[in-house]
Formats: C-alpha cells, structure tokens, sequence
C-alpha cells in the first residue's frame, strides 16, 4: 500500500547505519521537524538558504506518511471487522511487548554477558505489526537456544534473563502469543509472501527516511544556532531544572533564593546583617 506514497522502485538501496530502534523512533522526529519547517518562515527560509526545496519537503512527508502505512486510496486495508479479535489483541500485545523486552535483554545482557548479547540481538529490534512478530519470534529462537545449551557462560545469561523478568513462563506466553498472530496472517501458520514484503518494503522507507532526516537536520544545525529554533525542530531537548529549595509565590512566579540565616534565639538576619525576631536588637 505504500507504493502509492513513494515509488519503491526507485528508492535507492541503502544499508541502514543505526539501529532498528533509531529507525523506528525516526518517524516521530521528522513529524516535528517538518512541522516546525512548515509553520516558523524564518526556519523554513533558514534551510532553503542551503537548498531545501519545495520538492524535498514534498518528499520528506512522502516518505513520512509510507513509513506510516499511508494509502491516499485506501485500498490494501483490511477492515477492522475482518480481523479476528484474538489475533488484534495478540499482535497488540506483542507490539506492546517487544519495545520494553528488547530494552531488558540489551540492558541484562550487555553488561553482564555482552558475547550472548551479539548472538541473540544480531540484527534484531523494536518493530511494528509484522515485523515486530518476526522479530520477537526470532528472538525467543535464540534465547532457547542459549537456554539449551550446556555452555555454562550461555546457561548464566539465561539466569540473569530469568531474573529480570523474562522467565521460561513469559517465554512460553510469548511464544503462544506470536503463534495465534501468525496464524491470523496466514493459513499455513507463517507470514504470508505479501505480509513479509510488506515489512520489507517499509524497512527500505524507513531507512530512506532516516537518510533524509540525517541529511537535513544537519544542515539545520549548522543553518540554525539558537537554542528555541532547534527546540521547534526537535533537534534539542528542553533542560529539566532540578529542585531547590526556592517556593514560588502565590502568584506562580519563583521567590528569589533565601538570604536569610536563622540565629540560636529564633530570630532572623539577613546577609545584610539587619536583624528581625519580635523586635529588631530584641535581647533575650
């Protein structure tokens, strides 16, 4: 259905040089990015400067909305009815899953068993719809493996998955969910041709997108020096300011830091050295 957007014959064939997660986190910052091009003048005008065209912000939503599953027809979209609710839920779960167990098998292993973190991450994370079954799939494959296995250094990394929450018990309802979300996209228990071209087609268009961002959001940060502009084009984060023991006033705005010190009495003086107790120069 994305070929509607973009013509996938003439997507350059690229190799992507970030992780699946950057890939798929892309589309959420280029969102913000042609936004802020397309609303703020003096950014827009900043960056044609350095040749953004109409035709590349034309081709920057282009790939947005493929990478999205846009379909300016409509057809291709299988209508919600059509889907067997338990399958949705198992998809849905799975989408749910895959991003926070990615996380947990990275973070458990790549410190602690970093070799077994390279076989069982290898080319492998946080996706979408199909690919995301694919991928959790391919995934729980690896880590029976290693479950498997009479290497003790593979065994240890098991019980440190184990630990974090990825028990044999989650293994197996995982492993239950992405069966009952294969067989609802194909009658022979695996993905469909078209399924699996799907995923295909929408990894290439990712990594286009990526290509795309990486190309002009450089060029807007040397376009662009100011911090309020990058923050309109997502290419900053706002600062948290920590907590002080500054309290704001009873009309929202903070109070300026205390100078006051308290003395052993009770009373108060100010680092100008004026004092203040019932009365000021009060004795005890």
């Amino acid at each position: 259905m994305t070929k509607k957007v973009i013509d996938l014959a003439k997507l350059p064939v690229r190799e992507s040089t970030v992780s699946q997660e950057t890939l798929e986190a892309t589309p959420a910052r280029v969102v913000a990015f042609l936004r802020a091009l397309g609303t703020v003048p003096v950014l827009r005008k900043g960056l044609e400067a350095r040749g953004y065209s109409a035709d590349e912000h034309r081709r920057g939503w282009a790939l947005l909305q493929a990478a999205s599953g846009y379909d300016a027809d409509g057809e291709g979209e299988v209508a919600a009815s059509q889907v067997d609710p338990e399958v949705r839920d198992a998809i849905a779960e799975i989408d749910a899953w895959d991003e926070d167990g990615f996380r947990i098998v990275r973070a458990a292993l790549g410190r602690l068993h970093p070799e077994q973190a390279k076989t069982v991450l290898a080319g492998l994370g946080p996706s979408t719809g199909a690919a995301a079954i694919l991928g959790v799939e391919t995934l729980l494959d690896r880590l029976d493996t290693l479950a498997k296995s009479k290497h003790p250094a593979d065994r240890a990394a098991i019980a440190t998955l184990e630990v974090r929450g990825l028990t044999e018990a989650e293994r197996k309802r995982l492993r239950a969910l992405v069966k009952v979300a294969k067989e609802g996209t194909s009658r022979d228990d695996a993905p469909s041709e078209e399924t699996v071209q799907m995923a295909d087609d929408r990894q290439r268009i990712l990594v286009e997108l990526r290509a795309w961002y990486e190309d002009w959001s450089e060029m807007a940060r040397v376009t662009f020096k100011r911090r309020d502009h990058l923050l309109r084009l997502g290419l900053a984060q706002r600062k948290v300011r920590k907590k002080t023991d500054v309290a704001p006033t009873a009309d929202g705005e903070a109070a300026g830091p205390s100078n006051v010190t308290r003395g052993k009495n009770g009373s108060t003086a100010s680092k100008s050295g004026s004092t203040t107790g019932a009365f000021a120069g009060e004795s005890t």
